[in-house]
C-alpha cells in the first residue's frame, strides 16, 4: 500500500512559479532557508498545483543551515487543505543566497512526516518501495547527513555524503 500516488507530470501556472520564487527570495536575502508548500490535487499520474502556502510566522523558524516547523502549523496547512479538498503535492525549498530554479519538471518532490526515532528506516523504506536510480535525499543537520550517509552504506546503497562544510568543488 501507498502512501502517496506517482506523479509522472507536473501542472504547475506560472504565477505560482513566481509566487514561490518572490515567497522564498526574502529568506534566502535574510540568509536562512526558504519553503514553500504546493497543494493540489494528483490523479493519474499528473499533479495539479492550485494553491502555494508560504510557510511564516511564529510556528516556524527559518535559519542559515535549517529550517524547524511546528507540527501545529501541519495541521493548520492539513486543516486548510482539506476546507479546500486539495493535498500536499509538493515542497520546494531554497537555500540562502541561492537562486531558486523550479524549471526542472522531472523531479518528484515527496514528503512523509516520520517520528525522529523511525527517519533512518522511513528513508530506507522509501528508497526501497521507489526503486528509483537516483534519489536525493536532505538532511537538517551535517551529523544528520554523516548518520544517513553511514546507515545507506551499511545497508548496501551507494550513497554519497553532500554537505556545507564541503567547498563546491567537491560537491560538484
Amino acid at each position: 500500500m501507498s502512501l502517496y500516488e506517482p506523479v509522472e507530470r507536473w501542472e504547475v501556472p506560472e504565477r505560482l512559479i513566481q509566487a514561490s520564487i518572490c515567497e522564498m527570495a526574502p529568506d534566502g536575502q535574510r540568509g536562512c532557508e526558504g519553503i514553500v508548500l504546493w497543494l493540489g490535487k494528483v490523479s493519474q499520474g499528473a499533479a495539479t498545483i492550485e494553491h502555494l502556502v508560504g510557510l511564516t510566522g511564529p510556528l516556524i523558524v527559518k535559519l542559515p543551515d535549517h529550517l524547524r516547523i511546528d507540527p501545529d502549523l501541519f495541521n493548520q496547512m492539513a486543516d486548510f487543505s482539506e476546507a479546500r479538498g486539495l493535498t500536499l503535492v509538493g515542497q520546494i525549498h531554497s537555500h540562502p543566497g541561492t537562486f531558486v530554479d523550479l524549471s526542472h519538471a522531472d523531479i518528484t518532490y515527496v514528503g512523509h512526516l516520520v517520528a525522529p526515532r523511525e527517519r533512518e528506516h522511513a528513508v530506507v523504506n522509501v528508497l526501497r518501495a521507489r526503486d528509483a536510480r537516483t534519489a536525493l535525499v536532505f538532511c537538517a543537520t551535517r551529523d544528520g547527513v554523516a548518520h544517513l550517509h553511514g546507515g545507506l552504506v551499511e545497508r548496501g546503497f551507494r550513497a554519497v555524503a553532500l554537505s556545507g562544510e564541503l567547498s563546491q568543488a567537491e560537491r560538484n
